[in-house]
């Protein structure tokens, strides 16, 4: 837990004070239900920081809450372009899938982000119910 908190801390570290406060403003409005607005800011985030991994991450997830499933997977590509072992989106990718009738792809997705971090539960459990689901376990 503790490496895991601080790999969090590394990755939502945007490098300046102007983009820290447009992410804070980005969560803040993800945590009051403000999407539309979450995504605004993300979308100046992502557009004046491209590079900062996290940034593309925490838009996808504003697009999956949203409901905006295709958007959502091409920023967690954006994601794992620049941080391969996001184990965060490749669990999120998991999700949309899910969110999508695609199983096969959600347990692969599962599976990926168990690989880079075999402690999450929430992505362990859902490798289970989806193998059952599916009839197979490797």
């Amino acid at each position: 837990e503790a490496i895991e908190r601080e790999i969090y801390n590394i990755w939502n570290e945007p490098g300046s004070d102007s983009m820290r406060l447009i992410f804070q403003r980005a969560h803040q409005a993800l945590s009051e239900g403000r999407l539309a607005v979450a995504i605004e800011h993300l979308d100046d985030l992502v557009h004046l920081a491209p590079d900062f991994a996290e940034g593309w991450n925490a838009r996808a997830t504003a697009h999956f809450l949203a409901g905006n499933y295709q958007r959502s997977l091409h920023d967690i590509a954006r994601t794992l372009e620049r941080e391969p072992r996001h184990f965060g989106a490749l669990s999120g990718r998991g999700m949309v899938y899910l969110a999508l009738g695609r199983h096969r792809l959600a347990l692969s997705s599962f599976r990926e982000s168990l690989k880079v971090h075999p402690h999450l539960e929430g992505p362990r459990r859902l490798v289970r119910k989806l193998e059952q689901r599916l009839g197979h376990s490797t």
